[in-house]
């Protein structure tokens, strides 16, 4: 399978990034983004089977929030809590006023203008196709927030990561439609009938 790999680049979780590319080379092709390699603006959703993307709690994977919101993806999440990247995709959240308010309503909806406290994620969770996890919590947590049914993997470790992009539907750029389906089945179905009539 032909998957882009969003890599952040010099952080700690770009490290983990790094040592897990080995286990995936062995099953997949990857194509890789990042600021140390190709840039982001050159993936082509398309060509892709899968794109994962992988986000924690680490101001260098803000730079994937837009590309999350424009194409999907995986989601590899490290944790719930996105404090320190919403703040970098969404630096108005360290001030005050409108602007401010605005911020933490798209980060974090009602509980976060209300002064609770709040995991300032959504800009991650609403818009991920699918989700590779590593606690439990996490996962039930993902499907209360987008209160339907989310395509995710639990896994126990990183050597996990290629089976599970597998199990996983294509982000939705890459999706057919409904349409397209029909008509691919239909076609199959007129082959067969003059298959079966020769």
């Amino acid at each position: 399978m032909n998957v882009a790999v969003c890599c952040p680049g010099a952080s700690p979780i770009g490290g983990r990034v790094r040592a897990a590319l080995e286990h995936l080379r062995a099953a997949h092709t990857l194509v890789l983004f990042g600021p140390d390699e190709r840039p982001l603006g050159e993936l082509t959703p398309r060509d892709h089977e899968r794109i994962l993307i992988p986000i924690d709690d680490d101001p260098a994977c803000a730079q994937f929030v837009p590309l999350l919101r424009e194409v999907g993806g995986t989601v590899w999440l490290h944790a719930w809590s996105l404090r320190a990247l919403a703040l970098a995709h969404r630096p108005a959240l360290a001030g005050a006023g409108l602007s401010a308010r605005v911020a933490q309503w798209r980060e974090g909806g009602l509980g976060a203008l209300r002064g609770g406290v709040s995991p300032l994620n959504r800009s991650v969770v609403r818009f991920g196709d699918a989700f590779v996890v590593h606690e439990e919590d996490t996962r039930k947590a993902i499907l209360v927030e987008r209160n339907a049914p989310t395509p995710t993997s639990l896994i126990e470790g990183d050597h996990q990561l290629a089976e599970a992009l597998e199990a996983l539907p294509p982000h939705r750029t890459n999706r057919k439609s409904l349409i397209a389906n029909a008509i691919e089945a239909s076609d199959r179905a007129r082959e067969a009938r003059r298959a079966g009539t020769d």
